[in-house]
């Protein structure tokens, strides 16, 4: 499909609309306004448009996305840090959302998302091996190495 000839009044509306929807981070924005054939200027002006008018705000999208990605997908800190990084939120933000998140709740999920994996290992493999296991899918899905550590401890 080619790119699309509209005003930029009308591809700000457009944005403030995509924008009021759902929480967007910048560079999700931007990705969408390159359907539209714009001016680096003209997407400067609707960027700063829609942080002004609190349409895009990092802090709030990365607590937004940080909570989604733990309570929908189960995600630890560390992938979902990634995650923020890739899509270019800042440091500040990123440890704000992480901060916010109950601590009580993030280990009740990894223990959940660890016993639910246990269930799935052979009783063939000994401790050690299942404990390895336990580790690396705890890992792969981004909980830090001490907390991997310590919910292994108590269900062993």
């Amino acid at each position: 499909m080619g790119k699309q000839l509209l005003s930029t009044e009308v591809i700000r509306q457009r944005m403030a609309d995509y924008c009021s929807k759902s929480e967007h981070c910048k560079s999700e924005v931007i990705k969408k306004m390159q359907a539209f054939t714009l001016t680096r200027e003209e997407t400067e002006s609707i960027l700063h448009f829609l942080e002004s008018e609190g349409y895009i705000n990092e802090f709030r999208y990365a607590k937004a996305f940080a909570n989604d990605k733990i309570r929908f997908d189960r995600w630890g800190k560390l992938k979902i840090r990634y995650a923020l990084l890739q899509k270019k939120i800042g440091e500040s933000a990123i440890d704000a959302a992480l901060n916010d998140i109950d601590e009580d709740t993030y280990l009740q999920i990894l223990s959940d998302e660890l016993k639910k994996k246990m269930k799935t290992l052979p009783r063939t493999l000994t401790e050690f091996e299942k404990k390895q296991k336990l580790f690396r899918f705890g890992y792969q899905r981004g909980f830090e190495p001490h907390h991997l550590e310590q919910v292994i401890a108590k269900l062993f």
